[in-house]
């Protein structure tokens, strides 16, 4: 919950199991489809981004770094998202 609201649901493994990080450029990560990014944080090294359809991206970007996301960066991210939603 964030502020009252519900961000997040959901069995934990498969949430786990269908997000994942993507660690890229920022010109790449401008490139992944809006339909799969979650969050994205950009910083002066590149970024990193919250996709919710692994499989997908895999096939789609397989030429990134798409690494395991944990329950801790798929719930900040969504929290993160909400708020960058509202401001």
């Amino acid at each position: 919950r964030d502020g009252g609201k519900v961000v997040l649901s959901g069995n934990k493994d498969k949430m786990m199991e269908k997000h994942a990080i993507v660690k890229c450029s920022k010109e790449q990560a401008a490139e992944i489809s809006e339909s799969l990014v979650v969050y994205a944080d950009g910083g002066k090294y590149g970024s990193e981004v919250l996709v919710n359809d692994a499989d997908a991206c895999r096939r789609l970007y397989g030429g990134l770094v798409i690494d395991s996301a944990t329950l801790e960066e798929i719930m900040i991210a969504y929290v993160n998202a909400s708020k960058s939603v509202n401001a």
